[in-house]
């Protein structure tokens, strides 16, 4: 009995082993330079606590995170509901909702190579450079841009990319 126990455990070990490390490695880092950057100590975080502009972002993106986390609840209730108790087709049509754009999803991935992700970073950091360094080279601002238009041509401009285009 105990050896039919342990086998699965030893098989499982190293994975379990794996995913702690893959998750606690990179936020052990974040937390490491939330207390060293750009100066160690804990500045960071009474400017946090006392500045009005974070704690109204702070407090916005709690209140996002509440509404949305209710309504993606409430919609997975209604979903496994007719999943269950549903006929047959009411099931299938369910499935094809739910499997069909997590395809597309992975397929997008797959077909750009990380492309959507990296292009977030990208607007990120484009953001950030156009705050703190109005005078950034425009020209690589643009060929990210086309870039990202070419990945995804049919794609509505983002918000960012427009503020971008008419800064002077």
């Amino acid at each position: 009995m105990k050896s039919d126990m342990l086998k699965p455990a030893l098989l499982l070990g190293p994975l379990v082993l794996f995913l702690g490390l893959a998750y606690l490695v990179p936020f052990l880092g974040v937390m490491q330079w939330s207390v060293t950057l750009p100066e160690p100590g804990f500045g960071q975080y009474g400017k946090a606590v006392t500045d009005p502009l974070i704690q109204s972002v702070f407090f916005r993106t709690f209140r996002i995170c509440l509404i949305v986390t209710v309504c993606a609840v409430a919609a997975a209730y209604a979903i496994a509901y007719v999943w269950v108790r549903g006929t047959p087709a009411q099931r299938l049509v369910t499935e094809l909702c739910i499997l069909i754009p997590f395809w597309i999803s992975v397929l997008t991935r797959a077909r750009l190579g990380g492309a959507a992700v990296q292009s977030r970073a990208d607007q990120h950091l484009a953001a950030i450079s156009r705050h703190h360094f109005r005078a950034a080279d425009d020209g690589a601002q643009r060929v990210r841009r086309r870039a990202r238009h070419d990945a995804f041509p049919h794609s509505v401009r983002s918000v960012s990319d427009c503020v971008g285009d008419a800064q002077p």
